[in-house]
């Protein structure tokens, strides 16, 4: 999503966010005919679907409740990891409102005895999300190969990306909402996802008590969207089912309840669909669809090899 105060920049972006062509693309498939359109620029296909506009726009009522969280989350680090030999992310500039999207850390192996890699491998050994960002651009292939350059030329920039972890500072609502409800820890409000679900015959039903009130709201977004297909594209073929994927789809017995919420088959994806594993690639099945993504651009490189 882009906001901007001039009506020109809209329109250029809108341009661009569509393969260049000019406005009278969009209405080529409008109900007052036919429009011939020109591409003007070279563009990109970067147009929001549908349906994810239809959950934007409700999201953006929770986003001063999500920024809190994080905003939180924020200053507990900060305040925890403050006699610690890490170093922090700059504090915001003056007269500005910090999104506090990526909380980086730099991990400097003189000062803390373990090189950024190892602190990795160890924090995901606790079932700690982290994130690498990012390697200097000189030491991608790419930029090495066409322009020539070398990660010691920038020495600062590489310095920076070979230290650098993100931590997570996701405002998970669901899971603060099972903990909160339950009394568990973070830890178990997580496993309960996986292990009670949506299931009414386990753990007393508690999850889907909890949970009825989001699943009815992402229910009807769904519904609005399946709604705004059929009136707008009523020649195409029609929704016949819905492939849940992400790590949501880890709730056991969702593909249940959403079925019977929108009367329509739900199914959970399978990313190892047609792919022989080897012996030692293993992979917990109940967090199989948090990996969809990984296993998608994995496939993308061995196909273009």
């Amino acid at each position: 999503m882009v906001l901007t105060k001039t009506a020109e920049s809209a329109a250029l972006i809108k341009m661009l966010a569509l393969h260049g062509m000019s406005k009278d693309a969009w209405h080529r498939f409008s109900d007052d005919g036919y429009k011939h359109y020109q591409v003007l620029d070279c563009g990109f296909k970067y147009n929001m679907m549908d349906i994810q506009a239809a959950i934007g726009i409700h999201q953006l009522k929770r986003i001063e409740s999500y920024w809190e969280i994080r905003r939180k989350i924020w200053q507990a680090y900060n305040k925890a990891f403050s006699r610690l030999p890490v170093a922090l992310p700059a504090d915001p500039e003056p007269n500005t409102r910090h999104a506090y999207h990526l909380y980086t850390i730099l991990i400097d192996k003189e000062k803390t005895g373990i090189s950024r890699d190892k602190f990795l491998e160890a924090m995901t050994s606790e079932n700690i999300g982290v994130g690498v960002h990012y390697l200097s651009i000189p030491e991608h292939p790419y930029y090495a190969k066409t322009f020539g350059w070398r990660p010691e030329q920038y020495p600062n920039a590489m310095r920076i990306g070979r230290q650098t972890v993100s931590l997570p500072i996701s405002g998970s609502k669901i899971t603060e909402t099972i903990a909160a409800t339950l009394q568990l820890d973070e830890k178990k409000a997580e496993e309960a996802k996986i292990v009670c679900g949506l299931d009414p015959t386990k753990c007393e039903g508690a999850l889907l008590k909890i949970l009825m009130a989001p699943l009815d709201a992402l229910a009807k977004e769904i519904k609005k969207a399946m709604a705004y297909y059929k009136t707008n594209y009523p020649n195409n073929n029609p929704i016949e089912e819905i492939i849940l994927c992400g790590g949501g789809a880890n709730f056991a017995n969702i593909d249940k309840v959403l079925s019977d919420k929108l009367k329509i088959p739900v199914l959970i994806g399978d990313p190892l669909k047609n792919i022989t594993l080897g012996r030692r690639l293993s992979l917990p099945k109940g967090k199989l669809m948090s990996y969809a993504t990984a296993i998608g651009l994995a496939l993308r490189i061995h196909q273009k090899k």
